[in-house]
């Protein structure tokens, strides 16, 4: 593959570009997975797994779009592992608000649930990117098809862009997912956490499921479950996998805690071997590398700026400019990022698999409480 992360979706798609990734949702009072979120990754032959913000522009079209949506649901289905025996296991794929009436959509979702079994249901995510240009007759009569089917509607980051009130009285909804950032501010900002509530309580008014996202410390765990909040997706449970590594993490999984140790075997690598690869492939300076390195080790900059002697706006700034260089835009998407450096051949099966340390997997994706 020669091409550009900007013209990927310029061209067609196929089943070498795209490739699905899995970020298991997990019932937080028992630690059982409940199903799991695809995402689409590019691999790109130098850079490695590209995220989407690499590959999606704002001026993509919903042709592209579509074409993404369709290859990953398609792909999806023959690499899942088997469902574990239950009847609640939901696979989630991000869509635009105008797939919602494109023809190929409800066969699609047929075709996922026949290949999987009657396990599965499938949930499609409304994103809060592109608004829903209005609701006609065919969006009505797509989303009662869709329905009857078993689909299930999610309003993705609800409260941000165009996630909010008017697409959910548009499109109904079955689950409102709270975005990462209103969970990481949790306990930090007052307002954070009523806004939690308010949604929580708009939820159990309509009789809707709720999802948090971008869970990240036991804390926010706790603050959710406490709120009466079952469901949550993020990195103290598991980054987006690799379908050969969400395989070997739901069988070792099943049946127990989930745990943030609870990785696959396979070689470790070091957090720093991960960081100097990201920083050897952008072009980082030693600045930028260095307080990458302690933000990768859960230093957080106002504590490197005082170990090292340099202002924390300064230590702020290098790491914007890193992030810039990387193409990533918070330290969540960089954690993802690095997390995908981590993804190497196992000898014995010659599988991509994921394993490190426990020590400093839990201060990568596991902030000082």
């Amino acid at each position: 593959m020669n091409k550009n992360p900007s013209d990927v979706l310029r061209h067609p798609i196929d089943k070498d570009v795209i490739s699905p990734y899995f970020q298991p949702v997990v019932d937080i009072r028992s630690g059982q997975c409940h199903g799991a979120e695809v995402l689409a990754r590019v691999m790109h032959p130098v850079r490695g797994p590209l995220l989407p913000a690499d590959f999606i522009l704002p001026e993509t079209d919903e042709d592209a779009l579509a074409l993404l949506t369709r290859t990953l649901m398609q792909q999806a289905g023959p690499c899942l592992p088997a469902i574990p025996d239950r009847q609640d296991f939901m696979l989630s794929f991000n869509i635009t608000p105008a797939q919602l009436t494109a023809p190929w959509l409800p066969g699609t979702c047929d075709a996922l649930r026949r290949m999987t079994g009657p396990g599965l249901t499938v949930v499609l995510e409304l994103t809060e990117q592109r608004p829903l240009s209005g609701v006609t007759e065919d969006l009505r009569a797509r989303l009662a098809l869709l329905r009857r089917a078993g689909v299930r509607l999610a309003l993705d980051d609800f409260g941000t862009g165009f996630s909010g009130l008017s697409l959910l009285l548009q499109t109904g909804g079955d689950i409102l997912k709270i975005p990462r950032q209103f969970v990481a501010a949790m306990g930090k900002l007052p307002r954070a956490d009523q806004i939690v509530d308010t949604i929580l309580e708009l939820a159990n008014r309509l009789g809707m499921e709720v999802i948090a996202e971008g869970v990240e410390q036991r804390c926010q765990a706790e603050r959710l479950v406490s709120r009466g909040v079952r469901l949550c997706q993020g990195a103290f449970y598991s980054m987006p996998l690799a379908p050969d590594a969400f395989a070997d993490w739901l069988s070792g999984a099943h049946g127990e805690a989930i745990s943030p140790r609870m990785m696959p075997p396979g070689r470790t690598c070091s957090v720093r071997k991960a960081v100097m690869e990201c920083a050897r492939r952008h072009v980082l300076t030693l600045r930028e590398t260095e307080v990458l390195v302690q933000l990768a080790r859960g230093r957080p900059l106002f504590e490197q700026a005082r170990q090292i002697n340099r202002s924390t706006k300064t230590c702020s700034v290098q790491k914007r400019s890193a992030y810039r260089k990387i193409g990533v835009g918070n330290d969540v998407e960089f954690m993802h990022y690095l997390y995908s450096l981590m993804t190497v051949p196992s000898a014995k099966s010659g599988r991509h698999v994921i394993r490190m340390a426990d020590n400093e997997l839990r201060r990568i994706i596991i902030r000082p409480e």
